[in-house]
């Protein structure tokens, strides 16, 4: 009941969380072929015919290891989501709240309010 009550806001990470899932992962990847080329030039350069193959394979590794990072990474997003939501419908006053996340939240409940009373700018 928890998500369904605040669905607008697990539907908002949902969907800026699938983004940086893909950069993270992209940047993981591409890093990761980056370094072992470098590395594979500076210490077997006369000696490799062809880069393609171990390049493939750095990228192989890359994505598995990005794919393991990026999830974890997902898991506590929405966990610390979830936590905050529940501790804000407990009532308490922000005890366990990083003070930039309530500071963040309290604008945006405040954008929240505006667009529902549809007041979007002040005339004057």
């Amino acid at each position: 009941m928890l998500i369904i009550r605040n669905a607008g806001r697990i539907a908002t990470l949902g969907t800026i969380g699938g983004a940086i899932h893909f950069i993270g992962t992209f940047f993981i990847m591409v890093v990761t072929a980056f370094l072992g080329y470098m590395i594979l030039g500076a210490m077997h350069g006369d000696n490799v015919s062809s880069v393609v193959v171990p390049c493939i394979c750095y990228i192989m590794v890359g994505y598995v290891a990005a794919k393991l990072i990026m999830n974890v990474f997902g898991l506590a997003v929405d966990t610390i989501l979830q936590c905050f939501v529940a501790n804000e419908e407990m009532g308490t006053q922000g005890d366990f709240t990083p003070t930039t996340l309530s500071g963040f939240m309290e604008n945006h409940k405040e954008d929240e309010e505006k667009e529902k009373s549809g007041k979007c700018c002040v005339v004057m």
